[in-house]
């Protein structure tokens, strides 16, 4: 082995040197390197984690809304149903009330009916009683054609049925009277007040 020369061993540990510093430095930017690359993992695992954390709280919540959907549609049809059932109710109630309305307005007209049928039937009868019996009581007046004015001669201050049987009376009377003469009877007028005064004694 030859010796070495003191400039050739010098090179090589300058050399040598110039190695160790550059595979320390190398080192240290690997060992950098590596420190970033476990940071990045690191955070990659945290947000991988909050990631699966978000994504199952999603789930829930998704889960949630539609179970609040349910049931907010079950609360929504019954609501509906409970309105309808309200509605039915009340529009029963009205019909039911509206129909005893009815059928009360119904029999008050009947009734009104029955009695204005029984009022024209009454008028129409005492029309023709009354125009029947004016002559006899008005005989030298004209019979009125309008029912009020026909009912008013009957209404007047003097009793006209009173008047009739006066007059009557003295026709009667006067007929009597007129017969007796006519017979050449003597006549007690005195006694024609009894039962028997105008019975001849034999």
């Amino acid at each position: 082995m030859l010796p070495l020369r003191p400039d050739t061993l010098n090179e090589d540990l300058i050399s040598l040197g110039s190695q160790f510093i550059g595979f320390r430095d190398e080192a240290e930017s690997l060992r950098e390197a590596l420190r970033r690359a476990e940071e990045r993992a690191d955070a990659l695992e945290a947000k991988l984690k909050s990631s699966e954390t978000s994504r199952k709280k999603a789930e829930k919540d998704v889960a949630a809304v539609e179970s609040l959907r349910q049931r907010l549609k079950i609360a929504e049809d019954a609501l509906s149903e409970k309105e309808a059932q309200q509605i039915e109710r009340r529009m029963g109630e009205e019909y039911n009330l509206h129909q005893e309305i009815e059928d009360r307005l119904l029999d008050t007209l009947s009734i009104l009916k029955l009695n204005g049928d029984l009022a024209r039937t009454n008028i129409s009868s005492a029309r023709a009683a009354l125009k029947r019996i004016f002559p006899h009581f008005f005989p030298k007046e004209t019979q009125p054609e309008i029912f009020s004015e026909l009912v008013q001669r009957f209404l007047a201050k003097e009793d006209p049925a009173l008047a009739h049987r006066q007059g009557s009376l003295k026709i009667g009377v006067q007929g009597t009277i007129a017969l007796v003469a006519a017979s050449g009877q003597e006549v007690d007028w005195v006694k024609t007040g009894t039962p028997k005064g105008m019975n001849k004694d034999k």
